[in-house]
Order: structure tokens, then C-alpha cells, then sequence
């Protein structure tokens, strides 16, 4: 990894961070905080300080912060260089896929202003990107979010709308047709069963002696589709 680059994006996110970086000495970023000396950080992402340069608990603090703040910048930067360019349909931008898992991608676009962090959700047969969320320079957050996590699509009141969570792989789709009559319900709700992989619920509303809803879980039917 070019060590300028590194520095230059290392400073932009200790900045934000609210540290002061120092111009290079000796091949060394130098780190200033609350107006006096804290640490040096090395192209390698290692930080070295002095004892009486951290002798509070808040510069313990501060010089802890620091040395995550390097490692992280280190991590997807390497990253960054080595990543292959995203492609899909609609993307303005340059991004590099840093990692994809359970169908959710994480990329990072560098700018003049440091690298932006954005998570998608595949979509249309992992041609198009859906569902953006938006982390600027935080990487442990995009990072994070980036784990396998459960799509929950709650009452989804037509079939369009229960086929579009189909395709977008939800972990778990109610379909709610409690408007319907009683039998309708239930022929609606078990006709979706065979198009999906998740055992999908359906809403049964009883009216009578009384308003109470109760959840209609239906098997999967191993069923071919019509």
C-alpha cells in the first residue's frame, strides 16, 4: 500500500474523529489531541507514544481510539486496492465490492473527502442493487451492518407485493388477506407456498364474538408450481 495515500486517508477519518494529524515526519503520521502530542502511527498501521504523553485515562482513551481508527483505515484500504470493481445496472459511481454475504454487498467509492461505505441488497438475479444504506466514513458501521441479517416483509397485502419480497429473498413474507372470506384466505395464502423457499403465514381475522386476530400458519405445500 502507498504510504501517502494511507496517511491522507487516515487523516480525513481521525479529523472527523476530532484528532489533530500532523504533517509526516520520519515516515510517521504524527497525532495531535486536545492541543498536545499523543502518537505517532506508522504505514503499517502500528502506533507508537511515549508514557507521558498518555498519562490520563481520557488520552488512554483517546490513544485507544487512535490505534482502532488505524487498524480500521489499514483494513479497507488494503481492501480497497485489491477489491474488484462492483458492477451493476444503474451505478453512477465507481465502487469496489469489498465483501458480499447472504446476498447483502458491501462497497466502498473513494473520494477526495475519504472513502464512502454503502450496503446493498442484490435484486432482478444479482444484476441490479436494492435497499441502499448509507455510512459516509464509517466503516465499522457499514462493516457491521454487512452481516447475515433477517428481511422481514410484514403484511403484505397483494400478491405483487409478496412476489417482489419473493425475488428479493426474504427471510420471512406474511401475506395478509384477513379482508377476504374465510376459505379465500386460505386458498390465496396456500397458492403463494409453492413459488417460495420459506413457509409463508397468513392473517385469519375472526369477526364473530368478537374482533381478535390471530396468526394462520400454513405448512409448505412440496408442491410444483401450477
Amino acid at each position: 500500500m502507498i504510504r501517502e495515500r494511507y496517511f491522507k486517508e487516515l487523516a480525513i477519518v481521525l479529523q472527523k474523529e476530532g484528532f489533530t494529524p500532523l504533517p509526516e515526519q520520519e515516515q510517521r503520521l504524527p497525532v495531535a489531541w486536545k492541543g498536545r502530542h499523543l502518537c505517532w502511527i506508522t504505514e503499517t498501521g502500528g502506533v507508537r507514544y511515549v508514557p507521558q504523553d498518555v498519562n490520563t485515562i481520557e488520552a488512554e482513551h483517546a490513544c485507544a481510539k487512535a490505534i482502532d481508527l488505524a487498524a480500521a483505515v489499514q483494513e479497507y484500504a488494503a481492501a480497497m486496492e485489491s477489491a474488484p470493481v462492483l458492477e451493476a445496472k444503474g451505478l453512477e459511481s465507481s465502487f469496489c465490492l469489498l465483501s458480499e454475504f447472504n446476498n447483502v454487498v458491501l462497497a466502498g467509492h473513494q473520494t477526495e473527502h475519504g472513502t464512502q461505505f454503502i450496503t446493498w441488497v442484490w435484486d432482478n438475479n444479482h444484476t441490479s442493487l436494492n435497499f441502499g444504506c448509507y455510512y459516509m466514513l464509517d466503516y465499522k458501521g457499514a462493516k457491521e451492518a454487512s452481516v447475515p441479517v433477517v428481511l422481514h416483509h410484514d403484511h403484505g397485502l397483494t400478491d405483487r407485493k409478496i412476489v417482489v419480497a419473493l425475488r428479493l429473498e426474504f427471510s420471512y413474507i406474511m401475506y395478509d388477506r384477513s379482508t377476504d372470506s374465510h376459505e379465500n384466505n386460505v386458498r390465496q395464502v396456500a397458492r403463494m407456498q409453492p413459488f417460495s423457499q420459506v413457509l409463508i403465514p397468513g392473517e385469519l381475522v375472526q369477526m364473530k364474538g368478537g374482533n381478535t386476530n390471530t396468526g394462520l400458519w400454513l405448512r409448505r405445500f412440496l408442491l410444483e408450481p401450477p
